[in-house]
């Protein structure tokens, strides 16, 4: 199995030494790797798994980077939002993976930098414009791969929010989304929703599961996707 996992925030030039950045510390997403990890470790069917990661340069790093012998790993690391797109599309044409979660925290806008340094001493305004929604080119370059992106949410209620993942599985032609609220992020009953594309929705609470027990969730309904398709490809 080729698992690729993205994680961690982007950033965008303002200047030469200013940025616009955002609160991603990629834990969730290296605790993705760890579970991922684990399970093909534990899976003892003889062959080798591949756990390839797309990280932030300040991401958290993932404990199961440790594990050798029945999973090889290759890591690339980006800081800037052009770079992760660079990166994501030659990951994606290279290794053809058979799951991809995108839980990395791409910007949603970028700016025209400016050479050198801005003058502190006056105001000046910023002209953002959309990125291109890069989980949109996942399907196309990898057909038969499990998509999982991620919707985080805020001021939505529940029914919003699952609304918007299943708009994200339907314009992104993505297998399953994991939708949460940005208010409750770190709260101890904080909730995230595994939906998937039949609108189906398993909820699961940081207050009875650490987030170690949320990532494998996450995994576990992404290898039984995973599964699923394989069947249906051979025929059962």
């Amino acid at each position: 199995m080729k698992v690729f996992v993205a994680y961690g925030g982007t950033d965008v030039k303002i200047d030469s030494i200013r940025r616009i950045t955002n609160n991603s510390g990629g834990r969730f997403g290296s605790e993705i790797v760890d579970a991922f990890v684990r399970r093909m470790d534990e899976s003892n069917d003889g062959t080798i798994g591949l756990a390839v990661q797309l990280r932030s340069r300040r991401a958290v790093r993932p404990w199961a980077n440790g594990i050798r012998g029945s999973v090889d790993y290759k890591i690339f690391e980006y800081e800037y939002f052009e770079e992760y797109a660079e990166l994501y599309r030659r990951i994606l044409i290279d290794y053809q993976p058979d799951i991809i979660v995108l839980n990395a925290a791409v910007s949603d806008f970028t700016v025209d930098p400016v050479h050198g340094k801005i003058d502190s001493k006056n105001g000046f305004n910023i002209a953002m414009k959309p990125t291109p929604k890069l989980i949109k080119e996942a399907r196309e370059l990898c057909p038969n791969a499990v998509i999982c992106g991620f919707k985080c949410t805020v001021g939505d209620g529940l029914e919003v929010r699952l609304n918007k993942a299943l708009k994200q599985i339907s314009e992104c032609n993505a297998d399953l989304c994991v939708a949460n609220a940005w208010e409750t992020i770190k709260d101890p009953d904080h909730q995230i929703e595994i939906v998937s594309t039949d609108g189906k929705a398993w909820d699961y609470f940081i207050h009875r599961r650490t987030t170690e027990n949320l990532a494998r969730e996450v995994v576990n309904a992404c290898v039984l996707e995973y599964e699923n398709k394989k069947k249906v490809a051979n025929g059962g």
